[in-house]
């Protein structure tokens, strides 16, 4: 048989069948003629509605609008009307959905928003606040910039005013403007930068003096000219001093004058050129410095390119790379110990009481001065910068103190005396998890016992990130003798007077002068005065020599405002540095006893 007519056979039976097949009437619907109703497939028309763009005008110009509607029918006889000190010149119908109209807007013209009305056949649409009549115009150029670019870009204005410090453009969604400077009453220059990753399209320009807004609709355009940067590795640990590749597409990077910033805790130094080093235009490699202190998270990497001749290029990775917070350990542990005795005079009484304390935590050294934007927060003089806030204001070139981890000691930690008092500490920790320990019932005073050294004994947490048990002797030690403070007499808050000198004077427990607090013990005291109208805090401070007696000199003390004062004397004792565990930093322990009253400083 012949293969070839045998498969012509078979394609016209199936055909055939086809055919027959698409000959079969239907079955009818489900529900024909049984009463039921049948959908309807026509689609449904929707309700006439319009929309116009631009929808902005200035008072004596002219403007092209373009009129777009839905369920319309725009014929040769459709009007356009705008309202009030808004002349339509002429109408072009393109569709039934589309026309475009010529407008001027009269001298006369009020500004405020008019109402769009379009009539066709005997019909009328209309859309509220179609159009915004404003004082004023503005023209830029260019009027177009690329993804990544930053541009310089002339602002004409006509009929507005412009403020320096208070006149600014704004570009729209994805756009910077670094500058703005006024050169006469009728130009500025702007510096505007373009995100890399700002969004293709037109924005509305708009140029801002305080309450006083001009717009230009569409007056801007982002284009697809694509500045990108990529940053590798992706990811680094705090304490980490890594290699980086950043590689860029349209770049222009240049030797000295490149500069990359990782963020606040990152070390970059762009002027050496043996840890950053620009390779080609498109490609910089290079040495950074992760700091202990560096903010855990995504960081961005800004490469910023400053030629002699031409704006900035700024080119931002979002989200570069990730820092990995170090892991809390004991290897690091620094422990901070206190015993004290503070005597308080009041109303002729000496009110004393017995403070302790004790923190263990993880040693993070500070970060060096950081290139970094984000924001460095100082509370008090002499006191550590913490991670920035919501909210804060950014500020460059900050050293970044971090808040160090605490360590559990376990539920315990004690000073006790070889067969004497024991004091005991207990395991607090506050809301944000700080750990400290502290005594939860008051320390009789009989248990400060001068001229003698503490030991330090913790219990020792559980797990890996805890303090084991440990005992430290004489950590802790007391000032060689006790002592009363005779002069000043702070019972009852004496009167001062300025151009006075202030004498100072303690005697032993037994009254005889000199109480043997030197030169073992550290000797430290503080007059602090308030003004009573402006608040204003002045104070003195001295460090004592003799033992037994000092005197603040007239012309130190005529340095304070006369008002309410505050006077302080001290004596601490610092014990043997030690470390704790395997750790390398040093633990300190310090004892102190305070005389604090209050007095009256005179003029």
């Amino acid at each position: 048989m012949n293969r070839g007519a045998g498969k012509a056979r078979a394609y016209m039976w199936l055909i055939s069948l086809v055919l027959g097949m698409s000959c079969t009437s239907s079955p009818p619907p489900e529900g024909a003629g049984s009463g039921q109703d049948v959908p309807d497939p026509t689609p449904l028309s929707l309700p006439a509605q319009i929309a116009m763009q631009p929808d902005v005008a200035s008072i004596g110009h002219q403007a092209t609008i373009r009129i777009t509607g839905v369920s319309t029918a725009f014929s040769e006889d459709t009007s356009v009307s705008l309202g009030d000190g808004v002349e339509v010149l002429d109408v072009q119908v393109l569709s039934p959905s589309e026309l475009v109209a010529e407008l001027s807007v009269l001298e006369t013209a009020v500004p405020g928003y008019r109402t769009l009305a379009v009539t066709s056949a005997g019909e009328t649409l209309s859309l509220p606040a179609a159009l915004l009549v404003q004082r004023g115009a503005i023209s830029i150029d260019p009027a177009r910039a690329d993804r990544g670019q930053t541009v310089d870009i002339q602002v004409h204005v006509e009929d507005v005013t412009m403020t320096a410090g208070y006149t600014w453009l704004d570009l729209g969604e994805g756009t910077t403007t670094r500058s703005f400077e006024i050169v006469d009453d009728n130009l500025a220059v702007a510096r505007v930068t373009v995100a890399s990753d700002a969004s293709i399209g037109s924005r509305v320009v708009s140029l801002q003096n305080g309450p006083d807004r001009v717009l230009l609709p569409e007056g801007f355009l982002v284009d697809r000219g694509l500045i990108a940067i990529t940053f590798s590795p992706p990811v680094v640990s705090q304490g980490d001093v890594v290699q980086f590749v950043v590689e860029g597409t349209g770049t222009h990077f240049e030797q000295g004058k490149t500069a990359l910033d990782a963020g606040l805790g990152i070390l970059v130094d762009a002027s050496s050129p043996d840890t950053f080093i620009v390779e080609s235009p498109t490609r910089i490699t290079g040495t950074m410095e992760v700091c202990q202190s560096a903010v855990p998270g995504a960081h961005f990497a800004t490469v910023t390119t400053s030629p002699d001749d031409a704006p900035p290029e700024i080119v931002t990775s979002l989200e570069s790379f990730d820092v990995l917070e170090l892991p809390v350990s004991p290897d690091r542990a620094i422990g901070s110990f206190y015993l004290g005795l503070s005597r308080m005079m009041r109303e002729g009484l000496l009110i004393e009481a017995v403070y302790a304390s004790a923190t263990f935590r993880v040693q993070v050294q500070a970060c060096g001065t950081s290139t970094g934007t984000s924001c460095g927060v100082t509370t008090l003089p002499d006191q550590p910068a913490f991670y920035p806030p919501p909210g804060c204001t950014p500020t460059p070139n900050t050293t970044l103190y971090p808040p160090t981890p605490t360590l559990d000691a376990g539920d315990h930690v004690y000073f006790e005396v070889d067969g004497g008092p024991s004091i005991q500490l207990d395991r607090h920790e506050d809301a944000d998890g700080y750990i400290y320990y502290a005594p939860s019932v008051d320390i009789p005073v009989e248990d400060f016992v001068f001229d003698t050294g503490y030991d330090i004994r913790a219990e020792g947490g559980a797990g890996e990130e805890a303090i084991a048990a440990f005992v430290e002797r004489n950590a802790l030690v007391t000032p060689p003798s006790d002592f009363r403070l005779v002069e000043p007499d702070l019972r009852y808050a004496p009167t001062l007077d300025r151009y006075d000198s202030v004498p100072v004077r303690w005697t032993d427990s037994f009254g005889n002068p000199g109480a043997h607090t030197a030169p073992v013990a550290g000797i430290y005291s503080r007059l602090r005065t308030t003004e009573a109208v402006t608040g204003a805090v002045t104070e003195i401070r001295m460090v004592p020599i003799d033992d037994g007696e000092f005197v603040f000199p007239a012309e130190y003390v005529s340095m304070l405002n006369p008002g309410a004062g505050r006077f302080l004397f001290q004596v601490t004792r610092l014990g043997m540095p030690f470390t704790i565990g395997s750790s390398p930093y040093i633990s300190s322990a310090v004892t102190a006893v305070s005389y604090d009253g209050y007095f009256e400083l005179r003029d």
